[in-house]
């Protein structure tokens, strides 16, 4: 599947969902703004990408919890753009949740998001049992880890101390359960568990460093954002502290972890012999969310 079916089948699966709704206008509203026009649906894409490598087009047996990572993601923006937390105005290149439609249904629709997700997960076509409780699992304990990564960020001090912690946290997470989800239907399943959730934890820190990078440096045409937006709300960025850290450095560190662990994933996959699917489109897709124009589709 290209990534244009890809992007197509996920944004459709998305509609669905909303669509499934019994939601009264108002709610509905709110909703459907804090999730179209999708982003770039980059973590449901990676379980596509990975699933496709593993079993071909099986993969759409799971598309229900597919969607489910980006409502939680989508949950997780509208949280984090709240004045409590970040205190954002732009999202997407246009006005945030609570800047639209006020802080308390910001609040809520993410709240409710978040719990609708693991609601529509279960709707994976899937006969193992044990497969939908872990399905169920890793969504749940992916957002409660980004919960608890957002109440460490809160403390400028402590993200001084733990940046690299921190993210494998809040952005990690998320990232963990998209490589976890692309191979649960793996045979061996159990045996790439670890190595599937080390490689999503380490593209989740260079995909956070990046988008550091990306405040400091890029106009808001590309991220969607105002340009020092962590500077302005009084963030720590490592891309913009005078503390000695050296930021380009950890990128490189961090894309040299993640490069490793990526590559011990796809040694494990291919001891395992899975089907003759090639690589590539996988290897593509991660090449281009890691370039500076990761913000494209």
């Amino acid at each position: 599947m290209n990534s244009v079916d890809c992007y197509s089948r996920i944004e459709g699966g998305m509609h669905a969902a909303l669509e499934s709704l019994d939601a009264d206008v108002e709610l509905e509203e709110v909703l459907s703004y804090a999730l179209f026009p999708c982003g770039k649906l980059i973590r449901p894409r990676l379980v596509a990408a990975i699933g496709e490598v593993i079993s071909g087009p099986r993969w759409d047996t799971i598309l229900p919890a597919t969607v489910s990572l980006e409502l939680l993601h989508c949950a997780s923006l509208v949280h984090d753009d709240l004045p409590a937390l970040d205190d954002d105005q732009m999202r997407r290149g246009r006005a945030s949740c609570h800047a639209k439609f006020g802080e308390a249904r910001a609040l809520l629709a993410g709240d409710f998001l978040a719990s609708f997700a693991i609601q529509w997960a279960a709707k994976s076509q899937l006969s193992d049992a044990a497969q939908m409780v872990e399905i169920c699992t890793v969504l749940s304990g992916a957002y409660s880890r980004v919960m608890q990564g957002q109440l460490l960020d809160l403390d400028s001090t402590l993200k001084r101390k733990d940046l690299l912690g921190i993210y494998k946290l809040k952005t990690g997470a998320l990232f963990e359960a998209a490589f976890l989800l692309g191979v649960l239907q793996h045979k061996c399943y159990v045996e790439l568990k670890e190595k599937a959730l080390l490689c999503g934890q380490a593209f989740g820190v260079l995909y956070q460093l990046i988008d550091d990078f990306l405040d400091v440096n890029a106009p808001s045409s590309l991220t969607g954002r105002e340009v020092r937006s962590d500077q302005k709300n009084e963030r720590y960025n490592p891309f913009c502290s005078s503390d000695g850290i050296s930021a380009g450095s950890l990128m490189q560190e961090a894309k040299k972890n993640f490069l490793m662990l990526y590559g011990e994933l796809k040694n494990a996959l291919r001891i395992s012999r899975v089907g003759g699917t090639t690589f590539e489109p996988l290897d593509r897709m991660i090449e281009t969310v890691l370039s500076k124009d990761k913000f494209s589709k």
